[in-house]
């Protein structure tokens, strides 16, 4: 199979790369920075496989971390608000977002390491 040409607005750019469905592979969360659409591509090599959107968060939130924050096997999106220091945690399975959580506030000069 040819690998797909696939053109993106200039406005879209990677947020961040995880396993969210559990497959072992690596998949694409794409942010475009005008609105704040953010978009999964499950991948498959080279090849996407499916995608969803998943949500349209303020653009004073930015993706953090992608880290499996439970154990599940599933990439979770870890935000942060650049203007209060608000975090959410997204616990995913594949587009489906499980639970919503904020462990708290931590303004600068803290940061996620």
């Amino acid at each position: 199979m040819a690998p797909q040409d696939v053109r993106l607005a200039v406005a879209v750019e990677v947020a961040g790369t995880g396993d969210f469905n559990g497959d072992g592979k690596a998949d694409i969360l794409w942010r475009h920075t005008g609105d704040g659409s953010t978009v999964i591509w499950q991948m498959d090599g080279l090849t996407k496989a499916d995608s969803a959107g998943i949500g349209k968060p303020p653009l004073d939130w930015v993706v953090e971390q992608l880290r499996d924050t439970d154990g599940d096997g599933n990439a979770d999106i870890f935000w942060r608000n650049t203007t209060t220091g608000g975090t959410l945690v997204w616990r995913m399975s594949g587009f489906t977002r499980t639970v919503v959580g904020s462990p708290g506030a931590a303004g600068p000069p803290w940061e996620v390491q």
